[in-house]
């Protein structure tokens, strides 16, 4: 009997191997190696970046290795080329960072979906009478399916990859990509007029989260107080982008932490735009009940400053289902009906007047896709405002030296019903487009604090 499951179990794992991907880009070639330095990636020979012209949706590529570094630099700096001459033109860069399951292959669902989000984003322009600037996207591919689930075989085993991809895109998070976000802000800042938005999907999310999170302590520590002119004491920090939108992020709440604590700290001024939207639905399984159940695990031995009931369930709940840091609730509601108040946009609505208000309507005509539907966003200042995704949940708001919330606070944590987003990777659905789009398009139109 033990033999027969051990041969059993050695034959699932090497059916599961069957299944494994490559180590290897998908968009370009890996760099030669420097003689004698066989772990450095140089640039490739490869012809030189096109110029994303004005009014066109263009798609560049970057990808990484399991440990953040770019299989070629080549292809980083033809990006970052490429990012160049749209930020000179006053252009709009987007990166998206891939999830789980996912990768940079040519098909890959997520790629095609991007561009339509871009595509989408270049016809907003056109329907507002916006003059016509380039929409540059940058599309960050790394390994985030390790094993393929295409067969009845090697599924399960697919699914039991979750927590090595997790670490995965820690590493990633904490390599090159750095230096790609920190050169797209550097472009961002010498431009005035262009426009730098980030979104990370599952654990494209931990990946822009690793890369900016000590860099969103600067900003919110850099922010101008109410008060504030923007030349006292505290100047006006540059802005570093105009939006970092994650996408049912698969990190530990215990990692927004001190960001979080942060921001509820200090007053802000009426233009203040947040830095760090979050947003997952109350229907991810994966964030909701595979990595609590991994993270359990894994911190078992971990000890907390604070009460450890308290510090567990931080350390071990994804941070979008980490209820007492939800912000906003996302739905359809009879009170948000499509096209009815679209003029937003056109009237100089901005991201800051989204984050201040206690409810705002996404229903956009203009932005809208055919079978998107509108969205209300609910503040959570009571019970009532968010009962749908958080019952018995409110944050009071109030002055932030009574140790309450202030009003404008630039980290929204936004959870949506399961009629908005049904599972993990259900992002792309007409209504979830429509949401991403006019809220990109609110902070790259009027992004409030420049």
């Amino acid at each position: 009997m033990k033999k027969l499951a051990l041969i059993l179990v050695v034959a699932l794992c090497l059916m599961a191997s069957l299944g494994r991907t490559a180590l290897a880009p998908h968009q370009t070639r890996p760099s030669p190696a420097p003689a004698g330095d066989r772990g450095i990636s140089s640039p490739s020979k490869e012809t030189a970046a096109p110029v994303c012209d004005a009014g066109k949706a263009c798609l560049a590529y970057v990808e990484y290795d399991e440990f953040g570094r770019p299989y070629n630099r080549g292809q980083l700096l033809d990006a970052l080329g490429q990012a160049r001459s749209a930020a000179e033109s006053n252009g709009i860069v987007v990166v998206f960072v891939h999830g789980w399951h996912h990768d940079a292959a040519p098909g890959d669902a997520n790629i095609a979906s991007f561009r339509a989000v871009l595509q989408r984003a270049v016809d907003i322009d056109k329907a507002y009478g916006v003059r016509p600037r380039p929409v540059l996207g940058i599309y960050v591919g790394w390994r985030g399916e390790s094993i393929k689930g295409d067969h009845w075989y090697s599924w399960p085993f697919s699914q039991l990859t979750f927590w090595d991809r997790k670490n995965t895109a820690q590493n990633v998070g904490n390599g090159a990509v750095y230096e790609l976000l920190v050169r797209l802000s550097l472009l961002r800042g010498a431009n005035k007029g262009s426009r730098l938005v980030v979104i990370g999907h599952s654990f494209g999310g931990a990946i822009v989260y690793s890369a900016l999170s000590h860099n969103l302590l600067e900003q919110i520590a850099t922010d101008p107080p109410a008060n504030s002119t923007g030349d006292g004491d505290k100047k006006k920090g540059g802005k570093r982008w105009d939006l970092a939108m994650l996408v049912n992020p698969a990190f530990e709440a215990m990692r927004l932490r001190p960001q979080f604590e942060l921001a509820r700290s200090q007053e802000y001024e009426r233009a203040q735009a947040p830095h760090l939207v979050l947003i997952t639905t109350q229907a991810d399984w994966a964030t909701g009940t595979a990595f609590p159940l991994g993270r359990a695990v894994s911190t078992l031995f971990d000890k907390y400053a604070d009460d450890d009931s308290a510090g567990r369930a931080l350390n071990n709940t994804a941070v979008g289902q980490y209820i007492p840091f939800v912000t906003h609730q996302a739905a359809l509601s009879a009170d948000c009906r499509r096209g009815e108040d679209d003029q937003k946009i056109a009237a100089g609505a901005g991201a800051a007047t989204v984050a201040a208000n206690k409810t705002f309507c996404f229903n956009d005509r203009k932005a809208l896709i055919d079978q998107g539907a509108p969205l209300l966003l609910s503040r959570c200042d009571t019970d009532a405002d968010c009962a749908q995704v958080a019952p018995n949940h409110h944050i009071t708001r109030g002055p932030a030296g009574m140790g309450l919330t202030p009003e404008r606070m630039p980290i929204m944590n936004i959870r949506t019903t399961a009629e908005v987003m049904a599972d993990h990777n259900d992002i792309w659905n007409p209504t979830m487009q429509g949401f991403l789009t006019q809220f990109v398009i609110l902070s790259v139109h009027h992004p409030d604090q420049l």
